[in-house]
């Protein structure tokens, strides 16, 4: 006999629709194809919202109303403290809920030579995945070197260095208004502060430092030395790198594929067992599991 209950709350009868990890991306990408996979095997709905800027802002607005949400950005900017803040506190909705991959992008963890050749769809050898892993990085690494000095350089003069004004008193006509306006010493520090930072020391500074982050004393990237691979830029190496010949995707009849080759291939790295995963996959899937219990 079929006993009926009154009083049930929607997300105690589906669980699939209570707990939703945001991602960035479109549906059907490399993120949101790959992440399900990589998820298949727990109880959550994966929904792809675009750049991490909006996954950010949903991110806050919506956290406190819906603590079963959750959000995964790329590290893109992010320093080390902020990375590993997340990891450490995640999921905590006084944080949004919000966890950031500890590599620049999604996209790097399939260029870790170990995990990459490990795909059913891989015919190279491991010395020629890094061999040219190696050189096509070097093109690009004073690139994004040079690209990191920018957006540092950006977010720090962007900052939140004045507050906004409350005091009515000091704004009873437009002259006063104005006056007020023009007395602030906080415009005078940030004119200062910002022609420090962006001098040509200063830059100079910056650019050594992270030319020692990426490639520690190196000319080259070169695997085990440096955070190059972490750090740079990863979504148009890992698409050149799958796009060579060391990858072969073949359709059911035997026939390589070209559409959808990317997918197929870092489907199949995360269909491994768990055991052969990089460890920010298996933390992810650990933090997930725990919540999920709860």
């Amino acid at each position: 006999m079929i006993k009926v209950e009154t009083g049930v709350s929607s997300e105690s009868v589906n669980q699939s629709l209570r707990h939703t990890l945001f991602i960035e991306g479109e549906r059907d990408s490399i993120d949101h194809s790959t992440m399900k996979e990589l998820l298949r095997d727990i109880n959550i709905k994966i929904e792809p919202i675009g750049p991490s800027y909006y996954v950010n802002s949903v991110a806050q607005a919506l956290v406190y109303c819906h603590s079963d949400y959750y959000f995964l950005i790329d590290r893109d900017s992010q320093t080390d403290n902020e990375v590993e803040k997340s990891w450490n506190k995640f999921p905590d909705i006084n944080e949004s809920n919000l966890l950031i991959w500890r590599r620049k992008e999604f996209e790097n963890y399939f260029l870790i030579p170990e995990f990459a050749c490990q795909s059913e769809w891989f015919k190279g050898t491991q010395e020629q995945f890094i061999k040219k892993l190696e050189i096509e990085s070097t093109k690009r690494i004073y690139l994004n070197i040079a690209n990191t000095v920018i957006i540092n350089v950006r977010e720090k003069i962007k900052g939140n260095w004045i507050k906004k004004l409350s005091n009515i008193e000091n704004f009873n006509t437009k002259d006063n208004a104005l006056e007020f306006i023009l007395s602030l010493n906080e415009f005078e520090k940030k004119k200062k502060s910002d022609s420090k930072i962006l001098t040509k020391t200063n830059l100079k500074k910056l650019f050594n430092e992270y030319l020692e982050l990426f490639l520690e004393g190196n000319t080259k990237c070169q695997i085990g030395k440096g955070k190059w691979l972490e750090l740079m830029g990863g979504k148009e190496l890992l698409s050149l790198m799958v796009n060579s010949d060391m990858f072969k995707v073949l359709d059911r009849n035997g026939n390589p594929i070209q559409k959808n080759k990317l997918i197929e291939v870092t489907k199949s790295l995360v269909k491994l067992d768990e055991s052969k995963l990089p460890d920010d996959f298996k933390q992810l899937k650990q933090l997930l599991r725990t919540r999920l219990e709860v």
